[in-house]
């Protein structure tokens, strides 16, 4: 299962996971407005960094939208999610719980939001 493949994870695996997590940070960070149009907000004003920032998902697309939210979630969360699936899955031995309808629940809340 999943949790015991977590409790499986070397250093080399940890490194890499993290790896990954940076990676998607710089891709985010790639996203992101270029230097010269952040400075411009100098020349025109506050609102031009505004009206920059209101993209709208039929603008930028609702499948890239999508995936730089999956991708900013995965980047934020993982860190803490995985070993707080593991500490679940330990609680889960005193009593009956369901390790699938908890990862459902955190995927669904954090792509839905």
């Amino acid at each position: 299962m999943i949790i015991a493949k977590i409790r499986m994870m070397t250093g080399g695996h940890w490194l890499l996971l993290f790896a990954l997590i940076l990676l998607a940070w710089g891709a985010l960070y790639a996203m992101a407005l270029p230097a010269d149009l952040r400075a411009s907000a100098r020349i025109f004003g506050g609102d031009f960094i505004a009206s920059l920032c209101r993209i709208t998902p039929d603008a930028a697309g609702y499948a890239r939208i999508t995936a730089m939210w999956a991708l900013m979630t995965a980047a934020m969360m993982a860190p803490t999610a995985l070993p707080a699936f593991a500490t679940y899955d330990d609680l889960s031995h005193s009593g009956q719980t369901r390790m699938g309808l908890l990862i459902a629940g955190y995927l669904a809340v954090w792509l839905g939001y």
